[in-house]
């Protein structure tokens, strides 16, 4: 019973099902009856729970285990004597991770950390922060004030930090900042604020340097934007995306030839970074397709608190009608998804979402995900007819009418782009792409990258 190869080796576990939060473009709706799970989460925190379940699944390969859900300070308290068990059960699981908005108390941090083991070799907990730029940004994504907060929150878990003795125990800190198409065309309005944008990450990551005293605490921090998904993005919004992509690269060469930051180096674009590793890489890419997609389907999975198995946490509270009945509302969905209905909800629940006891079910599951993450032609030439489709159409540009273009295009949608999760809840499928990502990048956006690309690494381009 469980996982029947060597692939998984990664778990994403339900820890909350509450957020402290009212992000715009969060795909998560709070709806009250959210909370009533909370019970079933803390009733998963012992060996007959998650650990049990773990066990079946993963036997010993287990590697890496994720806090998701919603926001995990939430009940990062519960889980304080738990991990240690599950770390005393899974002798390779040496990763630990969540991913938090930083609003509460981060002495709730600190205790859980206190609760780690120090004494186990190469063991790292990685905490990603949710800060989208300066208060013009987070703030307006976040809530007023969420700026301060944030900031202030982490620099005392940094002081905090620095007087503990962490041992063997590594803990790395990372920012995520999220844009959505209003915040794009707020810095379009003056590329000042773009700089604006890059100096405010530019002074906390100073900040933070100078605070963190403790060897075993690493900082990779950037302030290199990512794009808010899901997202209904039109034609004029890839034309805006291009512009913007065009700034930030202004602003990369300006920063190359001036040192304009002083921590902030190298590219601005989080996009043409990830197409680069196909040049770097793409050797492998026919031998180790998987290589350049995401691990959703493939080493990692997320387990819920109903004994279900997820591709990702994407798919997380599909069970709950409450949930359900608001996500499919038009005026939730139609700035968050190209299309929802109950369709494609019955499609996920029936497909993609299967019981942990159900061993056929679970061999069904990693063969489909398996075929689209090991052959990386078979996933290039479907996406082909969506973008020639597209640049006849006039939604993206004429350019992807030739075909050396449009696989380009492809490649780039299932590596610097690669989110299955996202191309079923959006298609049904996860081979076929989302139509909103193509319009975003298929206006100068995808042009510009691959120019930039061809260009850095002379011409060494993958057939």
């Amino acid at each position: 019973m469980g996982f029947t190869t060597n692939r998984q080796v990664a778990v994403e576990l339900l820890s909350s099902s509450v957020c402290n939060a009212a992000c715009s473009y969060c795909f998560i709706p709070k709806v009250p009856s959210l909370k009533e799970l909370l019970p079933k989460i803390k009733g998963k925190l012992c060996p007959d729970g998650y650990i049990k379940e773990m066990k079946e699944l993963f036997g010993d390969k287990l590697e890496a285990l994720g806090l998701w859900g919603t926001e995990p300070l939430t009940t990062l308290k519960d889980w304080n004597d738990i991990l240690p068990q599950i770390l005393n059960e899974f002798p390779n699981l040496n990763n630990l991770s969540f991913s938090t908005n930083l609003f509460l108390n981060p002495k709730i941090i600190v205790d859980f950390i206190n609760h780690l083991p120090k004494d186990r070799k190469k063991l790292r907990l990685t905490i990603q922060i949710s800060i989208d730029g300066p208060p013009e940004i987070t703030d307006e994504n976040r809530g007023v004030g969420g700026t301060k907060k944030i900031v202030d929150h982490f620099i005392e878990l940094l002081d905090d930090l620095s007087t503990i003795d962490l041992g063997e125990l590594h803990i790395n800190f990372s920012f995520k900042p999220t844009l959505d198409m209003k915040n794009i065309e707020w810095f379009l309005e003056s590329i000042s604020r773009l700089y604006g944008y890059f100096f405010f990450f530019d002074i906390l990551i100073g900040r933070a340097f100078q605070h963190n005293k403790n060897k075993n605490v690493r900082l990779h921090l950037s302030g290199l934007p990512t794009l808010a998904m899901p997202g209904f993005f039109t034609t004029e919004d890839g034309i805006k995306a291009s512009k913007f992509f065009r700034q930030l690269k202004d602003i990369e060469l300006n920063n190359k030839n001036r040192n304009i930051f002083e921590y902030i180096k190298g590219g601005l674009n989080s996009y043409e970074d990830r197409y680069k590793s196909l040049f770097r890489f793409g050797s492998e890419y026919n031998e180790k397709s998987c290589m350049f997609t995401c691990s959703a389907g493939d080493s990692n999975f997320q387990l819920d608190c109903n004994d279900n198995i997820h591709i990702c946490h994407r798919t997380l509270f599909y069970e709950n009608e409450e949930f359900l009945n608001t996500l499919i509302k038009d005026e939730y969905i139609q700035s968050r998804s190209e299309y929802t209905s109950r369709g494609m909800i019955k499609n996920i629940k029936k497909n993609w979402i299967v019981k942990r006891d159900n061993q056929a079910e679970i061999n069904r599951f990693l063969y489909i995900a398996g075929n689209y993450h090991n052959n990386g032609n078979l996933r290039t030439h479907l996406n082909l007819p969506t973008i020639y489709e597209l640049a006849y159409s006039g939604q993206i540009s004429k350019c992807y009418l030739d075909e050396t273009m449009a696989s380009a295009f492809s490649l780039f949608c299932h590596t610097a782009m690669s989110c299955p999760a996202e191309s079923l809840l959006n298609n049904g499928s996860i081979y076929l792409p989302v139509i909103s990502v193509l319009r975003f990048f298929g206006n100068g956006a995808f042009e510009d990258i691959f120019k930039n690309v061809i260009e850095e690494t002379k011409g060494e381009y993958i057939r």
